[in-house]
């Protein structure tokens, strides 16, 4: 019915940076790929991954693997580039801080706060998300707001969250960003929420982590299986780094 309702005004529709991470998303996107093709809208897919890869080791893929097979009749597969040409710019700094708590890292991080709200204390700010939902910013001054990683992405936060702060503010300083890894997705999983809602409002990101931003995240070493959150880290790792040119 949400399709339907989708095709009675759209022709085409386009999916960037498409990726599956979810068993529940897998089984919705069958049937809702299958009435757009009935209507005949034309679907645009973009993706760092191939149609066969996607979902890779994910649980349940074998209920997905109908949607892969669907992809492969209805669609023309094109392999554009393996080039990551965000990279290409050179790379700035001053934005991306480690290790955290030590003094140089703290004396960097005030300095930045006190260039940007011209030395102010800073306030407590509430931001509201929706249904009457807030989220609240404990050092907040002009557009400027300072979080810890706990606050963002240890709570119960989604994308809906995110994207209310980058509607807030135009600077976002992430404070005790620990290095990320498959033991625990739900960190890592919003973090990459988190960044991908700043970097479509092309808000500006400080962030103090515990390690250098090549090592932000711990990959597995010596298996055979590729997770999603992989691929998704590598576009954020990527994202953060164009986050730091001048360019962006």
């Amino acid at each position: 019915m949400v399709g339907n309702k989708f095709c009675e005004d759209m022709q085409v529709f386009c999916i960037d940076e498409f990726q599956v991470l979810d068993i529940a998303d897998a089984m919705i996107l069958t049937r809702l790929f299958e009435t757009f093709w009935d209507n005949n809208v034309v679907v645009v897919i973009t993706s760092n991954r191939p149609p066969d890869d996607l979902y890779l080791n994910g649980l349940q893929r074998f209920l997905f693997m109908p949607f892969i097979d669907m992809l492969h009749q209805k669609c023309q597969v094109v392999n554009l580039s393996s080039i990551d040409y965000r990279l290409l710019h050179s790379m700035g700094m001053g934005s991306y801080f480690s290790p955290s708590g030590t003094n140089e890292t703290n004396a960097k991080m005030h300095q930045i706060w006190d260039q940007l709200t011209n030395s102010s204390k800073g306030s407590y700010k509430s931001i509201e998300v929706a249904q009457g939902r807030t989220i609240g910013c404990s050092k907040h001054s002009k557009t400027v707001g300072e979080f810890t990683f706990k606050e963002l992405c240890m709570d119960n936060r989604g994308s809906t969250d995110y994207m209310a702060i980058a509607g807030e503010l135009q600077t976002i300083i992430i404070r005790g960003v620990p290095q990320l890894s498959l033991d625990r997705r739900d960190y890592l999983r919003r973090f990459i929420s988190l960044i991908d809602a700043l970097y479509y409002q092309h808000r500006n990101v400080v962030i103090e982590a515990d390690v250098p931003l090549e090592k932000l995240f711990n990959i597995p070493q010596g298996g055979n299986q590729i997770h999603d959150e992989e691929f998704a880290f590598t576009r954020c790792l990527s994202r953060l780094k164009e986050m730091q040119t001048d360019n962006y």
